[in-house]
């Protein structure tokens, strides 16, 4: 763009689009039951150091902070080149949650009325939550329905953990199943006594027919009803369908994640680099995520690198020491 403003275009000439603004938001990202088993060993494999491009509305998330202002880039050269490249930012938490993920997206001001946005549901132009506008300010209003959403959010939670517990205790094999089958054939055998002590019947026969039949517990039939769409709570799973642009999102999982709170700060820093953008915790704050083993480099040379790591840089250090010696043919 700066060639084409200094050699072709005229000192009059209009860049269409002419701006662009990027603009961010804290999520949780995180799986943790899946229909009563714990799958929380997978969110491991999540985390990767670049984002990804996704459309946030197929993705489990809760939002946990208001949009903030990234990035700003002007393409008619208003702003000299290289500034803006780091920004820190002071996002706003509207829920409390586990923070592990950042959903970014940008607006494209076409001139100075015209604007595309390729922001999430419930987000419109300029970073603004339409669920305010919609309440028109009310911030008791406001303060409710995100206290409600948190409510259900940890009845979702509790549920979960309900249903975790008792898949558990449906199979034998597991401690929580080998208590309940216990207590089960204990209650029974407790009712069989207490029905021949009254009927006066030997303590040593048994007559037939008589007693409920103990059924495993891994054999019962699940009559827990499926999820709904909408949750017990009002509260739906999935947003309504609205016209969403192509372009989508991108999200990125912090190598950090960090427990947030409703109604506080957390503190980001975003940098922007040749090709990409990367945002991070502030030093010292959350814990480390869990990593796929083939992600994770530990440095210090490929003597001490991470054996997962080291194999796919080991082969390309064979085959580029094979092609010099071929070159040079400096075989041993």
């Amino acid at each position: 763009l700066a060639n084409a403003r200094k050699n072709v275009v005229t000192p009059e000439h209009v860049v269409v689009p002419a701006a662009a603004t990027m603009y961010c938001m804290g999520v949780e990202a995180y799986t943790s039951e899946v229909c009563g088993f714990d799958m929380s060993a997978f969110n491991k494999y999540r985390w990767d150091k670049t984002y990804e491009t996704v459309r946030i509305g197929d993705v489990p998330h809760r939002a946990l902070t208001k949009p903030k202002k990234a990035f700003e880039f002007f393409f008619d050269g208003s702003q000299t080149r290289g500034k803006g490249r780091e920004s820190v930012l002071r996002m706003e938490t509207i829920a409390s949650g586990y923070m592990n993920a950042i959903v970014f997206w940008f607006d494209l001001h076409m001139d100075e009325h015209e604007t595309i946005t390729t922001a999430p549901f419930g987000i419109g132009k300029g970073g603004a939550l339409i669920e305010e506008e919609e309440l028109d300010g009310d911030v008791d209003a406001i303060e409710r329905r995100r206290e409600e959403r948190d409510a259900a959010a940890k009845r979702a939670m509790e549920r979960a953990i309900e249903k975790h517990r008792a898949t558990m205790a449906a199979n034998p094999r597991t401690v929580l199943g080998a208590e309940a089958v216990a207590m089960e054939e204990a209650a029974a055998a407790a009712a069989a006594a207490a029905e021949k002590t009254a009927t006066g019947e030997d303590a040593g026969e048994a007559r037939a027919g008589d007693g409920e039949e103990i059924i495993p517990a891994f054999e019962k039939p699940n009559v827990q009803a499926e999820d709904s769409d909408d949750d017990a709570d009002g509260v739906s799973k999935k947003p309504p369908k609205q016209p969403e642009h192509y372009w989508g999102q991108a999200i990125q999982y912090l190598e950090r994640g960090v427990q947030v709170r409703s109604k506080k700060k957390v503190t980001l820093l975003a940098k922007r680099e040749a090709d990409r953008v990367t945002f991070n915790l502030k030093e010292g704050v959350g814990a480390y995520v869990g990593k796929p083993p083939w992600k994770i480099e530990w440095g210090g040379g490929a003597s001490v690198e991470s054996p997962h790591y080291q194999r796919v840089h080991y082969c390309d250090l064979l085959v580029s020491d094979y092609l010099m010696r071929l070159r040079s043919k400096r075989f041993p």
